[in-house]
């Protein structure tokens, strides 16, 4: 593949064709589809045609991302989902990280679209009470104030090797709000997923305690069967972490076993 803008949503892999099965591969909070390409160009390899998008407003800083909404970000899941249920009459397996993590899980439980199984990593069921005080009260303030409200992002918090991630620099808390309401949503119907579960999760990761990988597994009790692995390498954003050869590695390996 050609060097990657790491702002823009890309695909990978063989064309979508009949009875092909896809995969959509999702991005975090913050985060951009560059953090994924390790995972969609692993799938690729093996003949998995991958759509990875951009979730609105993470093209453009804190500022954008902040005037973006939870409906946005869901319509942008459910339109690659579609996207790939057209071209190949079946439907994908979904793939996210944190925040696009619960993003699959929440496709996978809204019953809207159709998916083959989900991959949850390092998804956060749980933050730390200050973040969702703050978050309401941007809320609070009204748009027009509570989008200009943000916190800057520490250095090498999401990850072990300190590695400079394109995205945006800072947290807006307008749109932390919205990443609440989708946890709480997600947390409340988790026992309705029914297709096949990965969730992989570092034990160090210092945004999504390790207790969100277990609880997802623990509330996902309907699924068809799951599956949990926990990384003693990496911190939060382990599809770029040392762990990335693992991730990518289990993430095919689930694929392949949906496929059979």
């Amino acid at each position: 593949m050609e060097s990657l803008d790491p702002l823009q949503p890309f695909r990978t892999g063989p064309d979508p064709v009949d009875g092909a099965l896809g995969a959509v591969v999702i991005h975090g909070f913050t985060g951009s589809p560059w953090d994924m390409e390790p995972v969609a160009e692993a799938l690729g390899a093996q003949g998995v045609p991958c759509v990875v998008p951009l979730l609105r407003g993470h093209d453009d800083g804190g500022a954008g991302i902040a005037s973006a909404r939870l409906s946005d970000w869901r319509a942008d899941v459910r339109t690659a989902i579609e996207e790939l249920r057209e071209a190949t009459g079946r439907p994908p397996i979904v793939i996210g990280l944190s925040m696009g993590g619960l993003l699959a899980l929440d496709a996978g439980v809204d019953g809207e679209v159709e998916v083959a199984a989900v991959a949850s990593l390092a998804a956060p069921l749980f933050l730390e009470r200050s973040a969702r005080i703050v978050a309401r009260l941007s809320r609070a303030f009204g748009d027009s104030l509570g989008e200009r409200m943000m916190l800057k992002k520490g250095d090498g918090s999401d990850i072990s090797t300190r590695e400079d991630l394109p995205g945006a620099d800072a947290i807006p808390f307008r749109a932390l709000d919205e990443l609440f309401a989708l946890m709480d949503s997600v947390r409340l119907r988790l026992e309705r997923l029914e297709c096949p579960l990965l969730v992989v999760h570092a034990r160090e990761d210092h945004t999504a305690p390790l207790e969100s990988a277990n609880a997802i597994v623990q509330a996902a009790r309907s699924s068809a069967w799951v599956r949990l692995r926990v990384l003693d390498e990496g911190y939060h954003v382990i599809t770029r972490d040392v762990c990335a050869p693992r991730v990518a590695a289990e993430i095919v390996r689930f694929a392949e076993d949906v496929r059979a």
